[in-house]
């Protein structure tokens, strides 16, 4: 899994130009070809060096996407709520205080929201340490609510946020290699697990381990991004982990996901600006983009738009970490990818 092999013969130019890439060290791994998803733009900010780390689709069909390169909370209406039309519009629905970006969200009840915010530096990604809390948005009433849930000071890097129960919420930390327990009752914070695949790796340009996080069917998955790791690990009734991690798949620098009901899964691989479908046997498969497209270009997170999981919506930091032909950047944007006649 870890060769310099190229995903559908990419171009000699291509090829000159990784050595001087930001995230040449990133290792490249060969997936099944792919005749291509549509892929078409919902929504796009008007300017470079902006990023959209992480979606939720609400349960009207709007998006909700959170900045990290601004502590905004933009909320976005697709002109269809099906995923049929490529023009929508964006605003800025929310700011948070006392931060510089906002990063995970999680939907808790109808209309009411966990969001992640904290102190990361672009283009660096440099963490603050203690800077990081988690607040919740109330959308129910005329205006947005926003209020204090509990603030992590033992927190590195959070980033990936999850609903594990009525009192529980589980968050990844990419700069300290562990995944953190929230009651959401108390305020209380600790840590579920620390394993040596949620580190980051050494040597790498950008230093993020442990970054999308999902529950399903009694397991924890995640993703763990300079150390290429998509996996997961059997847990009980208050997350405590009850068995190994199983490594699904590995070698892609995996960044967000979403999870169908079968176990497949679909992950954005932000440098590699691409889109992957994983089997639950762990068969990786090309869906949307890459290195040489700006169709999913700097992919971040991947949320479903429908309840046939038959739709995608993708969130791009516009190839902000690795550009396209290692030079073309673009603003962040939302696109729908449509999944139907994808084998």
């Amino acid at each position: 899994m870890r060769a310099f092999s190229y995903i559908l013969g990419y171009s000699s130019a291509l090829l000159a130009c990784l050595p001087t890439c930001l995230a040449a060290p990133y290792q490249r791994t060969s997936v099944g070809l792919y005749d291509g998803a549509p892929v078409s733009t919902v929504f796009q900010l008007d300017r470079n060096q902006t990023w959209f780390e992480n979606l939720v689709v609400q349960r009207n069909g709007s998006i909700l996407a959170t900045r990290i390169d601004v502590p905004e909370l933009w909320s976005i209406d697709p002109a269809t709520k099906n995923g049929t039309s490529s023009q929508g519009t964006g605003s800025l629905l929310y700011k948070f205080p006392n931060a510089t970006s906002l990063l995970g969200i999680a939907e808790l009840e109808k209309d009411v929201f966990a969001i992640v915010s904290g102190n990361l530096s672009l283009p660096s990604t440099i963490s603050t340490p203690g800077s990081y809390k988690i607040w919740t948005i109330d959308l129910t009433g005329e205006k947005p609510h926003a209020k204090l849930l509990a603030p992590v000071p033992g927190g590195v890097f959070l980033d990936g946020l999850v609903k594990f129960s009525d009192d529980l919420l589980l968050t990844t930390d990419a700069g300290k290699g562990v995944i953190w327990r929230v009651n959401t009752t108390t305020g209380e914070s600790s840590q579920v697990l620390s394993h040596p695949s949620m580190k980051p790796a050494d040597g790498q340009p950008i230093l993020v381990g442990v970054n999308g996080l999902k529950v399903q069917n009694g397991y924890i998955y995640y993703t763990s991004t300079t150390q290429e790791v998509f996996a997961r690990f059997p847990v009980d009734e208050n997350a405590t982990p009850t068995g190994p991690i199983e490594v699904i798949t590995s070698g892609f620098t995996f960044d967000d996901f979403a999870l169908a009901d079968d176990g497949t899964a679909y992950l954005s691989t932000n440098p590699q600006n691409q889109l992957l479908r994983i089997s639950p046997e762990g068969k990786v498969r090309l869906i949307a983009g890459s290195q040489v497209t700006k169709a999913v270009a700097g992919s971040t997170a991947v949320a479903f738009a429908n309840d046939e999981q038959s739709i995608l919506y993708v969130s791009t930091s516009g190839a902000s970490v690795e550009p396209v032909f290692c030079k073309t950047v673009e603003p962040a944007k939302i696109v729908v990818v449509k999944l139907r006649g994808v084998s």
